[in-house]
């Protein structure tokens, strides 16, 4: 039985495919085992892989007659999977030639740990060094350099706000025995987050902070387009179903949840919109949107969410720019500006904070220095604000954005917050989300 497992479906770019097998076929670790599985590709992508496989015994290969698409083939790559780790690989991720050994050591090292993932390291076409796309959120934002923390705090990370904090499956290894039933078919754009927080459920969460994968950059425009706003929408009314015991625990609501993930969703659609997003494009989202709502949802759920579409969408800013343009109007509610949707945003993040453990019980470190040196400027900053002649104005808007980003920011690097970092890991310990990942597991 081979040690490590790397999965890899391809389909019509034979360079790209060709490199990336090469790059696991380079490995340091030899005791590996690479499935490939031709995705009923067009070109000569099955030919090249065959090829190669008649090279190395280890290349395990079979073409799919019909196109299953990403999920469904990497799940069929899971069934078919003989090692103990596994790596679920896209077409165009390269290898660094030691990630399979470096990220080997850290399970050897610690048997609680179920996921390894790695920086990353972008480059174009050529190969040539990127800086990061603009939607990439590091791990490095939550937790320390090569670290290993609770699967509950990696977990919570990634759900709220909804970010796949290893952005690449090629960045990813976990132990075999936390398979389970596969990626859910349920999702496309949210796959890897609902599976890598499921695998969390299991063990530890380690980092390690050296790029030991290099991803394609992406055109975030084209990206984004390419798929349906509302198949996009429907994933995170799933998620936050599927997700509810958990986020439960972690004392995120629905509403929260669904504020967070669908924000960004409505600040694309109109920055696209900027970037004159063509009415054909528009065409095109929405003769996917037919087909999304019948492949996410059955005939019961889609009654239900027209019954209950202005309540629940009422508390999704999608529908303030997403809904508009896919002319969906009858889901819209009363628009707000763009400011109002920030301030709706920053409050309910600062209430957060501000009713975390990590502050409420530091509290009277905070009560003795207002003792000895008086009151925080900001009490009188709104006061101010709020007694101005501003109040109802854009302006006050503004202003008032500008106090609640600085409310924030003072909270995350104020001595109370540093000193209860200990505690925010604690508040993630598995056996008080037992009874919650039990009833996810059972999902």
């Amino acid at each position: 039985m081979p040690l490590v497992t790397v999965c890899l479906p391809v389909s019509n770019d034979q360079s790209v495919a060709r490199a990336t097998i090469e790059s696991v076929l380079s490995q340091s670790l030899t005791d590996i085992e690479l499935l490939v599985v031709d995705d009923a590709a067009s070109d000569r992508v099955g030919a090249v892989v065959a090829e190669l496989a008649a090279q190395d015994e280890r290349i395990v290969f079979w073409r799919n007659e019909e196109k299953l698409g990403t999920i469904a083939t990497f799940n069929e790559c899971l069934m078919r999977a003989g090692g103990a780790y596994i790596k679920l690989l896209l077409p165009g991720e390269i290898l660094a030639p030691d990630i399979l050994e470096k990220s080997l050591a850290v399970f050897e090292g610690n048997a609680e740990v179920s996921l390894v993932s790695t920086a990353v390291a972008f480059v174009d076409a050529g190969g040539q060094s990127l800086p990061p796309p603009r939607a990439y959120v590091s791990p490095l934002r939550y937790f320390p350099a090569n670290c290993t923390i609770p699967g509950l705090a990696a977990v919570r990370s990634m759900l709220y706000p909804t970010i796949d904090l290893t952005w690449s499956p090629g960045s990813v290894l976990f132990r075999a025995e936390c398979i389970g039933s596969g990626l859910d078919g349920d999702y496309e754009n949210l796959a890897f987050i609902d599976y890598w927080s499921r695998v969390l459920l299991e063990g530890h969460y380690s980092f390690l902070n050296s790029p030991l994968v290099r991803v394609p950059d992406r055109d975030e425009h084209a990206e984004f387009e390419r798929t349906s706003f509302v198949s996009r929408s429907l994933e995170y009314l799933r998620l936050s179903e599927k997700w509810a015991p958990v986020l439960n625990e972690f004392q995120i609501s629905r509403q929260d949840f669904l504020d967070a993930a669908l924000m960004p969703i409505a600040e694309k659609v109109g920055e696209l919109h900027k970037h004159g997003l063509t009415q054909q494009a528009i065409a095109r989202q929405r003769a996917r949107t037919a087909a999304s709502m019948s492949a996410l949802c059955n005939q019961g759920e889609v009654d239900a969410l027209e019954s209950i579409g202005n309540e629940l969408l009422q508390t999704q800013e999608l529908c303030l720019e997403t809904l508009r343009i896919l002319g969906f109007s009858k889901y819209m509610p009363a628009q707000g500006t763009t400011d109002e949707k920030r301030i709706y945003l920053l409050e309910q993040q600062l209430r957060g904070l501000l009713l975390s453990p990590s502050w409420t019980k530091t509290k009277p470190l905070r009560d003795l220095k207002q003792r000895v040196v008086g009151a925080p400027p900001e009490a009188a900053e709104l006061l101010m604000l709020r007694e101005s002649e501003l109040t109802g104005t854009s302006e006050f808007n503004k202003a008032y954005i500008k106090y609640l980003r600085r409310q924030i920011g003072r909270i995350k690097s104020s001595l109370s917050w540093r000193i209860s970092s200990p505690m925010r890991a604690l508040e993630a310990k598995p056996e008080r989300h037992r009874a919650a990942a039990g009833a996810l597991r059972s999902k």
